[in-house]
């Protein structure tokens, strides 16, 4: 999880993470000059970056760091019933890519939950995502705040699926929604259109 601390839900995130079985490591990867003590969660790395290193290196780096090799990225902004983490878990397998946040997800009423097979993808699905050590392809470092999910989505190779009917919600972008990054997305968007896509 890359964060900067603007919203309450990081720090809850963490809380419900710690508390589920299957996850066996938090990776915190810590964007601010802070004094944020984390110590008492047991599963927690906390990455202290001292400064913004962006969320797609973060992303990477991550992924490098992962002592498991099911991974589940997450936004510092969505708030869930984490729970579903459990049931997540037999999805994540070699064979598959990305399992990402679906529209049912922000729209439709909390229900059992479960995967299905998507071929384009969503908006928002990268806030919450899933994916084997073996399908990540390392995002380009150039890329620092969007195109990181498109980046995965396309680059497995593999069949991707979304996660349907569980709620989440949040305010998106709490963070990179702010003006001062504006001019990194809009590199990030000249970068992928005229290098990546």
């Amino acid at each position: 999880m890359p964060t900067m601390w603007q919203g309450r839900e990081g720090i809850e995130t963490i809380r419900a993470l710690n508390e589920i079985k299957s996850v066996g490591e938090i990776i915190v990867i810590d964007n601010t000059p802070d004094e944020i003590h984390l110590e008492d969660f047991k599963k927690v790395v906390h990455i202290r970056e001292g400064k913004n290193t962006y969320v797609n290196p973060a992303w990477n780096k991550g992924y490098r760091l992962a002592k498991f090799d099911k991974l589940l990225f997450v936004n510092d902004d969505v708030e869930t019933d984490w729970s579903f983490v459990d049931k997540l878990e037999e999805y994540i397998t070699e064979d598959r890519g990305m399992i990402g946040a679906g529209v049912t997800c922000w729209q439709g009423p909390h229900r059992s939950g479960g995967v299905a097979p998507i071929k384009n993808r969503p908006n928002c699905y990268g806030c919450v995502f899933a994916i084997h050590k073996n399908s990540y392809v390392e995002i380009p470092e150039d890329l620092k705040v969007h195109y990181g999910d498109d980046w995965l989505f396309n680059k497995s190779g593999k069949q991707n699926y979304e996660i349907t009917h569980w709620k989440m919600s949040g305010e998106s972008e709490q963070t990179s929604g702010r003006a001062e990054f504006n001019p990194i997305k809009e590199e990030d968007k000249r970068l992928w259109f005229s290098k990546y896509q």
